[in-house]
């Protein structure tokens, strides 16, 4: 019974700082959390709106995060920051192999050319790839995952589309 009571209040601690983080980001007090305000929320990183956005669409097919779906998102930025940090250990900014190992850790699997690629197009600067420009990288490959599920039902690990298919397609990146 003892036990009972101390998870049930552990499980109301962790609703409750989940709650505030939420009320942190969501700045109108709407209920939701938009783009604007995931990109407010993570400014100090110079994360774009573009990339905000992707994020969102990775997580909810809605325009907005709500509480139902706001623990994933939640989860996915620690996870996203825990990777960082333990790669970059306490540096601002990681170097491309670095930021493939904390893929790896996350487990987005690709090919290490595409991941390049996506540290090219990041990494505008060429000075190594800070938490914000991770954090685009990780929403993008969110995007690309979601879209593979929902157009490759099967889970073969290949697309094949009709030009309706790629126009749908298409729309997730304008």
């Amino acid at each position: 019974m003892y036990q009972q009571q101390q998870q049930q209040m552990q499980q109301q601690q962790q609703m409750g700082a989940l709650q505030a983080r939420f009320n942190a980001i969501d700045t109108d007090r709407s209920g939701t959390i938009t783009v604007q305000e995931i990109q407010t929320a993570y400014q100090q990183f110079q994360f774009s709106y573009q990339s905000a956005k992707l994020l969102l669409q990775g997580i909810s097919d809605k325009a907005f995060i709500d509480m139902t779906n706001f623990p994933l998102f939640d989860q996915y930025i620690n996870s996203f920051w825990t990777a960082f940090s333990q790669v970059g250990q306490g540096m601002p900014k990681i170097n491309s192999q670095q930021v493939l190992q904390a893929l790896q850790m996350l487990r987005f699997n690709f090919d290490p050319n595409i991941l390049n690629a996506l540290v090219m197009k990041y990494d505008k600067d060429r000075s190594g790839v800070d938490f914000g420009e991770f954090l685009s990288i990780c929403s993008y490959l969110l995007v690309v995952l979601k879209l593979m599920g929902k157009f490759d039902p099967q889970k073969r690990g290949f697309l094949q589309i009709d030009t309706n298919g790629l126009a749908s397609l298409a729309m997730w990146f304008l």
